[in-house]
């Protein structure tokens, strides 16, 4: 269980790391899914609609103590508040998302970002 938690940090970074440099390995990245973009919920099965995000599943994730960081519980809720920020998320990840599924990402993100802002 240990290791599937630690690979979905892994994979979590690697998917951001491809929405900022719009590259997935040598792919370019275009025509995203919701099911492909790095949520901050280690069960992504329970993932079903754009309000299934809870603070408590966020806060898991966030502070998780398998999640390599040697930041403070403040530092990691404001690195991920800069990935989640409506004005960023919706101009570097929303233009790669499949258009019949934007209103329900651009809801999901935002759902993401009060529960941030409630963590801090």
């Amino acid at each position: 269980a240990q290791q599937g938690v630690a690979e979905a940090f892994k994979m979590y970074e690697r998917r951001w790391d491809a929405l900022k440099t719009g590259k997935d390995g040598d792919d370019d990245i275009s025509m995203l899914t919701s099911d492909v973009l790095p949520w901050p919920m280690l069960d992504l099965s329970r993932l079903t609609s754009p309000d299934a995000f809870t603070k408590e599943d966020v806060a898991e994730f966030v502070f998780h103590p398998l999640r390599e960081s040697s930041k403070s519980r403040k530092e990691r809720v404001r690195g991920e508040m800069l990935r989640w920020h409506p004005d960023k998320f919706n101009a570097k990840v929303l233009a790669y998302v499949v258009e019949w599924e934007r209103e329900a990402v651009q809801q999901a993100a935002g759902a993401v970002t009060r529960i941030l802002t409630q963590l801090l």
